[in-house]
């Protein structure tokens, strides 16, 4: 059995529709304070099955081809990336699916990568957090400072408007400094690398339960400001710095970018087609027609229920 959207939820084919693959992850990067993290493999899944049936019930249904795959690591294991390839290749129509995918996993088992093709991957989100190795290690994610760079080049000529992505990065860890983080910036910048979003280092001890909130002084962080419980400071940068530093490079970006997974995701479900989304920089989108498409979608299900 599964939870699905009933009749009077208005679906309509072309909407985005989240499936939920499975509740927790495996991993447990230090900056993390989601509960279900360091789960044990295989405890959290959902059947495969129920997966399949639950994807032929939306399409039969409502005509739907177009998923959010509701899932911490889509790409955790090969056993379960070859299932969601077998799925995608067994039905009578074409999936294309949005997620969080590790980059590292797809480098550490290249196999892999065809099978995230041929189950439907349009639009991943990639969580690197940091291109610097000092910072990228103390985090959990070591791979990403010292090969995330080469490995996206190859990727973005390898995949070249077929497939796209957003990267997930952080200031203010230990180890980075605001001219690294501006560097950095503007190699994504060079390297057209499709879509990024920087946030701050966000702590607050006693309520934000990331390895880091827990045990912050192990790792060097103070809570100096009661009246600001999130404001922390270390010997390399302090929560204002790390918001500062934020602001610059995403105010050196925005022009910069083509749409992020989740706005792909969520303009998509007014008609467009992924790709329409995909490579057109953000700026010379249709806005004022996706404007809008927006108003008359909300519109169309406010009428559509007040009918029912």
């Amino acid at each position: 059995a599964f939870q699905t959207f009933q009749n009077d939820d208005h679906i309509t084919s072309h909407e985005v529709i989240p499936i939920e693959l499975g509740r927790g992850c495996k991993f447990k990067c230090k900056f993390c304070a989601y509960d279900l993290i360091g789960k044990t493999s295989g405890t959290y899944l959902r059947d495969y099955q129920s997966v399949k049936h639950q994807i032929l019930h939306h399409h039969e249904q409502w005509g739907t081809t177009r998923f959010i795959y509701v899932d911490d690591t889509v790409n955790e294991n090969k056993e379960k990336v070859k299932v969601l390839a077998n799925i995608a290749q067994s039905l009578p129509f074409k999936v294309e699916w949005i997620g969080y995918i590790r980059a590292d996993l797809i480098s550490a088992k290249p196999e892999t990568e065809l099978m995230l093709i041929d189950s439907g991957l349009k639009a991943a989100f990639f969580g690197i957090e940091s291109f610097e190795e000092k910072s990228s290690n103390l985090v959990g994610k070591g791979w990403s400072g010292k090969h995330s760079k080469d490995w996206l080049l190859q990727k973005r000529k390898n995949w070249g408007t077929n497939l796209t992505w957003q990267l997930g990065l952080i200031t203010g860890i230990p180890g980075q400094t605001p001219d690294q983080l501006l560097k950095d910036t503007q190699w994504l910048i060079d390297n057209d690398m499709h879509n990024w979003s920087y946030f701050p280092l966000w702590l607050e001890p006693g309520f934000y339960k990331s390895e880091f909130s827990i045990n912050s002084e192990k790792y060097g962080f103070k809570f100096p400001d009661k009246s600001r419980p999130w404001y922390w400071e270390n010997n390399d940068w302090t929560f204002d710095i790390a918001l500062e530093v934020y602001n610059e490079v995403t105010e050196l970006s925005k022009d910069k970018m083509r749409l992020g997974s989740w706005a792909i995701g969520r303009y998509a479900s007014l008609g467009y087609q992924f790709e329409e989304l995909m490579n057109p920089y953000q700026m010379d989108l249709p806005w004022q027609e996706i404007k809008i498409k927006d108003k008359e979608f909300v519109n169309n299900y406010i009428s559509l229920s007040l009918k029912h």
